[in-house]
């Protein structure tokens, strides 16, 4: 899975669906890295990769084709919604939610473009169900001030020889 690609695809996914409302042109979606959190800039959706980690090998299959992805890994994400106001983020981060959730699963066209994406590729999209001291710890790991945000989970899945539409 190509780390980069995933959260293209998340920030193309959510940045699709603002230009399609166009209820206000303020608003941005992009990648985060823990420096632009600090930056007081209103008006922006961010996704943050706070944490990769191996995820469970995959059981009675075949060897890897030397082209196919060696691990798999499971992104940990914060979705952030910064405004001006409590209920302009509010409003937004309630849209991008439903979004997500009506998106739950990305392949094919929703994928970022300029990454080299094994055929069946999809990426599952979910958000975490942590608790508050979790979240609370994620943010005093930053060193940043609290914003509203939400966790997400992104998992690869590659379906070779999917020929089915998507779910």
């Amino acid at each position: 899975m190509f780390i980069a690609g995933v959260t293209e695809s998340l920030v193309r996914l959510l940045q699709t669906q603002l230009e399609a409302i166009r209820k206000d042109e303020r608003w941005s979606v992009l990648g985060l890295t823990p420096r632009d959190i600090a930056a007081d800039r209103p008006w922006r959706i961010g996704w943050l990769l706070w944490r990769a980690e191996a995820g469970p090998a995959p059981r009675n299959t075949q060897a890897p084709q030397p082209a196919s992805p060696g691990l798999p890994v499971i992104l940990h994400y914060l979705l952030l919604v910064r405004g001006k106001r409590a209920d302009d983020e509010h409003e937004m981060l309630g849209r991008c939610m439903a979004t997500l959730a009506a998106t739950p699963v990305l392949a094919g066209p929703q994928l970022a473009p300029g990454h080299a994406w094994p055929d069946g590729t999809m990426l599952q999209v979910a958000a975490d169900q942590g608790d508050a001291a979790a979240l609370l710890g994620i943010w005093q790991s930053l060193a940043a001030p609290l914003q509203l945000s939400v966790p997400y989970t992104v998992r690869g899945l590659s379906l070779a020889g999917h020929t089915g539409s998507v779910p």
